[in-house]
């Protein structure tokens, strides 16, 4: 386990005035699976986050690349939790009566181009290879492909297509999004963080589409890198194991 400036963001947070608490899903909360409907967080974790939702003044939200609709039939997240889809294309809360979504409104042309996009992915489906379609995007997701070469050589023609498209193209781990509207997680938080005057955010996140959101955090701020990689983040931690140990804790400081 990682502590590198684990008990001074502790710390930081015992302190805060209205703290804002974003986290990713897939690689931050749960661990990835190659199957994404099996993806859960885990129990320690679900009572983590309903800790911290109860807390006076703390905004908890989950900042994700998924659609909301694949997110909360996997997620157990507790009411109160804001929820933020297809890398803040899709905003919502969860209310004691269900969860509330905005709707997402495209134009006939996002429509058409969307669709074309879809279409152009669809011809590099095989070996493994897949395509998810989301509200504002499509992704190519090469992760069971047993071949890394044949996986880069598959998101090199993903990234090509959305070029020669016109699409918004974000980079993840052994996948290739193609967007039409053109969004970011870092304006997500921003969005956020003006919604509930937070006076502090935390962010957590572990793929390179989380980097946009760490550079959105200022000095005061806490950005946690979950698993490998170059980041932002001023912590950094192994795993969801991890960083369901520090939400805990972070439950602890600030249920008391």
């Amino acid at each position: 386990m990682s502590h590198r400036h684990w008990a001074g963001a502790l710390d930081t947070m015992s302190e805060a005035h209205r703290p804002l608490v974003a986290l990713d899903f897939d690689g931050t909360l749960a661990p990835f699976q190659l199957d994404p409907s099996k993806a859960r967080i885990p129990p320690a974790g679900v009572d983590a986050l309903r800790r911290l939702v109860e807390v006076p003044d703390l905004a908890l939200a989950v900042v994700t690349g998924r659609s909301l609709s694949d997110l909360l039939a996997v997620a157990e997240l507790p009411v109160g939790t804001r929820v933020v889809g297809d890398h803040g294309a899709q905003f919502g809360y969860l209310d004691d009566d269900g969860p509330i979504i905005q709707e997402v409104n495209l134009t006939s042309t996002q429509r058409a181009q969307l669709a074309q996009l879809g279409d152009a992915l669809n011809a590099l489906v095989g070996d493994g290879a897949w395509v998810e379609s989301k509200p504002t995007t499509v992704v190519l997701h090469t992760r069971p492909m047993t071949s890394s070469a044949a996986g880069e050589a598959k998101r090199d023609q993903a990234r090509a297509i959305g070029h020669r498209l016109g699409a918004q193209v974000l980079d993840g781990k052994e996948m290739v999004e193609l967007a039409v509207v053109h969004v970011t997680k870092g304006e997500a938080i921003s969005t956020l963080r003006a919604d509930h005057r937070a006076g502090i955010v935390l962010f957590a996140g572990d793929d390179v589409t989380d980097e946009s959101a760490m550079r959105e955090l200022t000095r005061d701020d806490i950005g946690i890198k979950v698993g490998d990689g170059p980041s932002a983040a001023t912590v950094r931690l192994a795993g969801p194991a991890d960083m369901v140990v520090f939400l805990g804790e972070l439950a602890d400081r600030l249920s008391v």
